[in-house]
């Protein structure tokens, strides 16, 4: 109720002045609201399976598409313009929510339900779309809650049990991976479709700039103190992390670009496709997500350009992306360089160096030869003096690996004899 009263004030607070947005047509614009859309869904998720609470219970398809964005095939979405139409919505989805009776609870919910609000800023069409989940989790059951439960509810038990715990490991992971910066952390969001939905918050990588909050409930009751503690260790992992940074500008990856760039770019490969015409407000991810139809159909509305023409223009722009994708994808899999070869590039560098100087020496007087020669060999006594030290370490590390060996093989000869005796 409370996200019902407030998202319309605040985006009447949080409107941006555009000054090249036609304001007449916005204001004429239906079910906008300050500048805004706002569109309402309400599923219901068990396990991979999801429904439309809004559409008569629909099947729903979570799916990602080719730039990893998640997308809902079959999702009916209702637009807002008020409060009240809002809770609703938002009442009627809720009262189609699964429920059976259990041991604990007569009404128990048996799946996650998931608001879903998504706004669209009519007065900067290049913005991406802002998404709102508000998600009601269903509760996690022991096996002394499910003894009772026949072999429907137990089905339904292990199918939110297991989610629960994908999640767990998510925000557990997530958390190590902002404490531990150069450890790489696998987060397996990919793992169930409750974590997929929310990947732009488990993602290290993700564009998006997200922010998450979970309320934990609690019982006060005694009887249910295990239960309590169990939830408080289940969100006790969460940290707060610093916003992710936007993906940095890269002239060769068009998923990066602005509106101004796509739009150079477009003046240069394409003399008969104006950027007016092809993108009008879109940045460079927005154009190219558009499917190929649509790409093809805005650019063959120009004069003399034929359809032959316009599938080899989207095939130059689509050779863009996934040569940056290929040359990304080499950087993250190319071995990190270990200690000792960072030494042994230094020491080579240091040897060039030394090369380059002798080659310098005839151009030098007596005593600055001299001085050189000396300063030359403080250099060498210096790299003989390392090179010792680190030899001498890996003897002592492997002096310390023998004796725990030779220990370990003594305790286990003594283990077997006192075993023979008894």
């Amino acid at each position: 109720e409370q996200v019902a009263r407030d998202i319309f004030a605040r985006a009447q607070e949080l409107r941006v002045v555009n000054p090249d947005a036609d304001e007449a047509t916005i204001a004429q614009e239906p079910d906008s609201i300050a500048g805004f859309k706002f569109y309402l869904s309400f599923f219901e998720l068990l396990g991979s399976n999801a429904s439309d609470l809004l559409n008569e219970r629909a099947v729903v398809h979570i799916l990602e598409d080719r730039f990893g964005n998640v997308q809902y095939q079959g999702i009916h979405e209702e637009p807002i313009t008020s409060a009240d139409q809002f809770l609703h919505l938002i009442r009627r989805a809720a009262s189609l929510r699964r429920t059976e009776a259990t041991f604990k609870n007569e009404t128990s919910s048996r799946s996650h339900a998931i608001c879903h609000l998504r706004s669209v800023n009519l007065r900067l069409p290049q913005a991406e779309d802002g998404h709102l989940f508000i998600i009601d989790l269903a509760g996690s059951e022991n096996n002394a809650d499910s003894l009772h439960h026949d072999k429907a509810r137990l089905a339904e038990t292990r199918e939110i049990n297991k989610s629960l715990m994908t999640l767990k490991d998510c925000i557990r992971n997530r958390a190590l991976a902002t404490i531990q910066h150069k450890r790489h952390v696998h987060i397996p969001y990919r793992t169930s479709k409750l974590t997929t939905i929310l990947k732009d918050a488990f993602e290290l990588e993700s564009a998006r700039q997200c922010r998450a909050i979970v309320i934990a409930h609690v019982s006060p009751n005694i009887m249910d103190s295990a239960h309590s503690a169990n939830t408080l260790r289940y969100a006790g992992p969460i940290k707060v992390a610093t916003p992710t940074e936007p993906l940095p500008v890269d002239p060769d990856n068009p998923v990066t670009w602005s509106h101004e760039q796509i739009h150079n770019w477009i003046r240069q490969t394409s003399k008969l496709v104006p950027p007016e015409v092809l993108c009008p407000t879109e940045t460079g991810v927005q154009l190219c997500r558009l499917t190929e139809a649509e790409f093809l159909m805005r650019c063959m509305s120009c004069k003399g350009m034929t359809e032959k023409r316009a599938k080899a223009f989207y095939l130059k722009l689509w050779e863009l992306i996934v040569d940056a994708r290929v040359k990304h994808r080499k950087v993250k899999a190319a071995p990190k360089k270990t200690k000792a070869q960072e030494e042994a590039i230094g020491n080579n560098m240091f040897l060039g160096n030394m090369r380059q100087d002798r080659m310098d020496q005839e151009m030098m007087t007596p005593e600055q030869l001299k001085k050189e020669r000396e300063e030359m060999s403080e250099k060498y006594r210096k790299m003989d003096t390392m090179m010792r030290e680190q030899r001498a370490k890996r003897e002592r590390v492997e002096e310390e690996r023998r004796k725990r060996v030779a220990e370990e093989e003594e305790l286990r000869q003594t283990q077997e004899e006192i075993a023979a005796e008894v």
